[in-house]
């Protein structure tokens, strides 16, 4: 069976003007060179070429509309290949040779990169590259600056050729081919509590204007079904991009509480200290005890800072909102987190945070975070370092 997607070829090519002229079917031809019916049809109208009526049968123009009216080019096989009468009819007709569809469609492809100067053993390289890289769930950013000393093009380049259809892959390929749904606004925000006093989102401005070496995290949860129990903590460092996420057996206070002491307990309060920071969240019932979060139970020293969001105002912690839709290419929502294990989320964290993104100039939120906090801390976070090509955001590698 040949590769799903593949341009057709001047050998496939030949195969379909041969069943033409048997007059085959187009289900007969597709099982030839291992391709869906509808390719074989679209191919056939695309790449037939016209040839006009002998003038001599042209004697009025009603009679011309008539006499040239056959059934046979309003429906498969759309030419007059295989046609019994073809050597004796004078009337239009529509013909299919390999030749002259393998002419057309290199120009076709030429056509398209005008502009490029770029061979097309250099083409296949990058549409090889492409397709692996979408296939095992990379962001099309990612591929294009891992691989960029072979792509002598920008990543909108990339974009257009996917779009128009000039490459293996296809738009549905792309990650954010589907757009995102409207969210339902809530109209009536809930009460202010006593806790949010001076850890609102504008003393949180204030404290990072004053506190501008600090390091700032963002503190959210994601979810599986409504009726489960099972939820994701998950942390973002702003300026590294690095995503940390955490099994929690239920959605409440105690289980995050759970997450910080155990963290604090792998790195010591210093390198929490510095890890953690200050720490912007939403006001969730789960993170309703701030006090609990920001002292530790060892030792009674402050470990960090919590902030809150403003009530319905998630896009003021809108980095690790974007950064959830990594973790839900691997769980879409209404998809079941029952199954996670801590150690699969940690192969999780350790490719999400090996994609390239723009927003880093091109660089991984591990090799930042390297820098940042050193290879001991990222092994004690148990996120390990991925080569770029290897980068894999599909489920299944999960088992």
């Amino acid at each position: 069976m040949k590769e799903k997607y593949k341009h057709l070829t001047l050998e496939d090519r030949k195969l379909i003007e041969r069943g033409l002229d048997l007059d085959k079917s187009a289900k007969e031809i597709a099982s030839w060179i291992a391709k869906n019916p509808t390719t074989v049809s679209k191919e056939i109208k695309l790449n037939r070429y016209f040839k006009s009526a002998n003038a001599f049968n042209q004697r009025a123009k009603e009679y011309q509309i008539d006499f040239n009216n056959c059934k046979r080019l309003k429906r498969y096989p759309n030419t007059c290949n295989g046609c019994p009468l073809l050597q004796h009819c004078r009337k239009d007709k529509y013909l299919y040779t390999s030749e002259h569809a393998q002419n057309k469609y290199k120009n076709n492809l030429s056509y398209s990169r005008i502009g490029i100067q770029m061979d097309d053993k250099r083409f296949e390289q990058i549409d090889s590259i492409l397709k692996v890289g979408l296939d095992n769930g990379q962001p099309l950013y990612h591929i294009w600056r891992d691989n960029i000393d072979v792509m002598p093009l920008s990543i909108k380049t990339l974009y257009n050729w996917i779009n128009q259809g000039q490459t293996t892959s296809i738009r549905l390929d792309l990650r954010k081919s589907v757009g995102y749904r409207q969210r339902i606004q809530k109209t009536t925000p809930p009460n202010d509590k006593g806790i949010y006093i001076g850890r609102n989102y504008e003393a949180y401005k204030r404290y990072r204007k004053e506190n501008p070496l600090k390091n700032y995290i963002e503190m959210d949860c994601v979810e599986g079904l409504r009726h489960e129990r099972k939820t994701l903590l998950t942390i973002l460092t702003q300026e590294e991009s690095l995503l940390l996420a955490y099994v929690m057996n239920d959605h409440d206070s105690q289980n995050v509480l759970t997450v910080f002491n155990t963290l604090e307990k792998k790195l010591g309060i210093a390198k929490f200290r510095d890890l953690m920071g200050v720490i912007l969240t939403d006001r969730g019932p789960e993170f309703s005890d701030p006090l609990s979060l920001e002292f530790s139970p060892f030792t009674g020293e402050q470990r960090c800072r919590i902030f809150y969001c403003d009530p319905l105002q998630s896009q003021q912690k809108g980095a690790i909102e974007n950064k959830h839709r990594f973790i839900r290419y691997f769980f879409p929502k209404k998809t079941s987190l029952e199954s996670l294990s801590q150690n699969k989320v940690n192969i999780m964290m350790s490719h999400i945070n090996g994609v390239r993104l723009e927003s880093l100039k091109g660089k991984t939120p591990y090799s930042l975070a390297l820098k940042e906090y050193g290879a001991q801390t990222l092994a004690q976070l148990h996120i390990e370092y991925i080569e770029p090509h290897q980068v894999n955001l599909n489920r299944k590698q999960l088992g």
